[in-house]
């Protein structure tokens, strides 16, 4: 293990971790088991709860430790509330014997929740963040004395002591993440990457160890933002469902605002909850860029790969983290999108050999997997972006008119979005000048695209300046006033453009 004293401060966090559980509230007893003495138990768990309720947290202390002495299964509040009393009691005094007392205390206060009331991945994973946020100090604030006090034996033991409690901290997390899954919370991944950073550090450990840390935070971080904006926006989309009822008298005022009241707390903590995962997900991003370097993953994912040809979880785990740290351009990547995808087909395995074809510049066996991917998808938000690229594909194959079909179906799906009338301009834009054979066909095309990109502005405001851009590009190749009247039309008029594009505008 590496000696010398070290200062481990895990500022993000201490910053942000802690305040991101939500406070929990449970009312369940276990089949009336009240302990040896029932009345003790019921007057104690009863006087507990009043003055918790007040928030009177320093004489509510005392009751609820007899109930959690004589009957530690009868409510499940005994260890919700109880980690909110212990932790008031931990703030409220400076002794270090006495903070290190009710440390334990707490652990074995969700040690007993687990016992008696289960719910291990979502308790171990509140238990590994308080070990965290107090025990480490406890040990640092004494390498801090043995440092002033010169005293070298003292502060090697307490480094040792430092970096066996971080890799505890790191087998509890690792342990909590892979129970939980999706569904663990942003503080608790926050703390899995952060413990399994100083594990690799603190043990002169392999630089896989982070690196795939990085991939399964990754992978429920993604998952959870994209589930959480879609939450957001079904409850947008009942907030203008409700306000429509309103304005139509289909609903009572009453009963609009208490509907009204839900949604809002709802999408509060919805947008709360995304908050959370996005802030985690920035600050894993930034913490893991002195490791992620695509020279560095392809060398790990090389040698992972040999031998491992038809693992699927290896081959999984190589293209997403490739993928994500946008490293795709080597035969690691390729090799592993493959053989992914003869193994197990998937539309994600669908969407990486598209891609990769792309980048390969083979657009038609690129268009073929990612027609595929499409039909295999199942959320919207991972079509759209397969259209994207089948569109690109397509322009590129000169296969316009089939581009614009598949744009105006990302339009179906995405109608908030206007880069699809985008990519419709430009192809107009691309093929203008041979969908003509005079100096009038040969431009009308520029109006055709004018109208797209203004489609896109109007309904897209994060378009605007690309959408703008586009608009001065084709403005300038309009056919001017002198062509327009020596064909006979007048500014204001109907025109349809012939060609492909077959498409009704006005002279401009």
């Amino acid at each position: 293990m590496k000696k010398g004293f070290k200062l481990i401060v895990l500022s993000v966090l201490l910053g942000l971790s802690f305040q991101l559980f939500s406070q929990e509230e449970a009312e369940s007893t276990t089949d009336g088991r009240f302990g040896t003495d029932s009345v003790s138990c019921v007057t104690n768990f009863s006087l507990f709860r009043e003055f918790y309720k007040q928030r009177n947290f320093k004489d509510a202390y005392e009751p609820w430790q007899k109930s959690f002495e004589i009957c530690p299964q009868m409510s499940k509040n005994i260890y919700i509330n109880g980690a909110v009393l212990i932790d008031y009691q931990i703030r409220s005094t400076k002794l270090m014997s006495r903070r290190e007392q009710l440390v334990d205390t707490l652990m074995m206060v969700y040690d007993a929740r687990i016992e008696y009331f289960g719910e291990e991945a979502f308790v171990l994973g509140r238990k590994s963040i308080d070990y965290i946020r107090y025990v480490p100090e406890f040990y640092i604030t004494r390498a801090r004395q043995a440092e002033k006090d010169g005293n070298q034996e003292r502060i090697a033991e307490l480094n040792d002591s430092i970096i066996m409690i971080w890799n505890k901290a790191y087998e509890m997390l690792d342990r909590a993440v892979s129970l939980a899954g999706n569904t663990t919370s942003a503080p608790v991944i926050d703390g899995f990457f952060q413990t399994a950073e100083l594990y690799y550090q603190n043990n002169d450990a392999d630089k896989e160890i982070i690196v795939e840390a990085y991939d399964r935070a990754g992978d429920i971080l993604d998952f959870n933002i994209k589930d959480y904006t879609n939450k957001i926006n079904v409850s947008l989309n009942q907030i203008e469902m409700l306000n429509e009822q309103l304005a139509d008298g289909m609903i009572e005022k009453a009963n609009y605002d208490q509907t009204m009241q839900k949604i809002a707390k709802d999408t509060a903590l919805f947008n709360r909850t995304l908050d959370g995962y996005n802030t985690v997900k920035n600050n894993i991003e930034a913490r893991f860029t002195p490791y992620a370097t695509c020279e560095d993953l392809v060398n790990i994912y090389e040698k992972k790969l040999k031998g491992n040809e038809e693992n699927i979880d290896v081959l999984t785990r190589i293209t997403r983290v490739l993928n994500r740290k946008k490293c795709t351009e080597n035969e690691v990547f390729f090799a592993a999108t493959e053989n992914l995808h003869k193994i197990q087909p998937t539309a994600y395995s669908a969407f990486l050999m598209g891609y990769m074809l792309f980048k390969k510049e083979d657009y038609s066996g690129a268009k073929d997997y990612l027609e595929e991917a499409i039909d295999k998808y199942e959320d919207n938000s991972d079509k759209a972006g397969a259209y994207l690229l089948l569109i690109e594909a397509c322009s590129k194959l000169r296969q316009y008119n089939v581009a614009r079909q598949h744009a105006y179906k990302y339009a179906e799906i995405d109608p908030s979005s206007g880069m699809p009338y985008l990519l419709i301009g430009d192809m107009y834009m691309a093929s203008a000048a041979s969908c003509g054979d005079d100096e009038l066909t040969t431009r009308v095309a520029y109006w055709a695209a004018y109208d797209k990109y203004v489609r896109a502005r109007s309904i897209d405001k994060s378009l605007e300046d690309d959408a703008n851009e586009r608009m001065g590009r084709a403005r300038s190749r309009f056919p001017d006033n002198k062509t327009i009247f020596f064909y006979g039309l007048q500014k204001g008029q109907s025109y349809t453009v012939g060609c492909w594009i077959n498409e009704t505008t006005t002279v401009k």
